[in-house]
């Protein structure tokens, strides 16, 4: 788990549970605790999987006073949850997440082919 925080792995673990193991903002497969295997399932090399890795994503961002709580602490793919913080301003959750969407129903959001995943 990419946490730095320990304290989040309790909570990152209930959230990607609660979400059946898929990225809250792109909807697509993740994986917790064996890259090994889910680069062989998916046909990804061990770098595509690594952005892949489930991530604990702070809904309203933890340097501006969010919480590391189970409202406020979503799973998300290292490489959505990045996405969302790059640039220093974070849109809106719901925000975010309606343009991931619409992004990778058009094939543009991940920078190489993630067919199942």
């Amino acid at each position: 788990m990419a946490s730095k925080r320990s304290s989040l792995k309790p909570l990152v673990s209930i959230a990607f549970k609660e979400q059946a193991g898929c990225c809250i903002y792109c909807d697509k497969p993740m994986w917790l605790n064996d890259p090994e295997q889910f680069s062989r399932q998916y046909k990804l090399t061990p770098k595509q999987a690594q952005q892949l890795q489930c991530t604990g994503e702070h809904l309203f961002r933890h340097s501006a006073g969010g919480k590391a709580s189970r409202e406020n602490i979503v799973a998300a793919h290292k490489f959505c949850n990045h996405k969302r913080h790059q640039g220093g301003k974070d849109p809106a959750p719901d925000t975010f997440r309606d343009e991931v969407q619409r992004r990778v129903g058009k094939g543009k959001w991940f920078p190489f082919p993630v067919g199942g995943a």
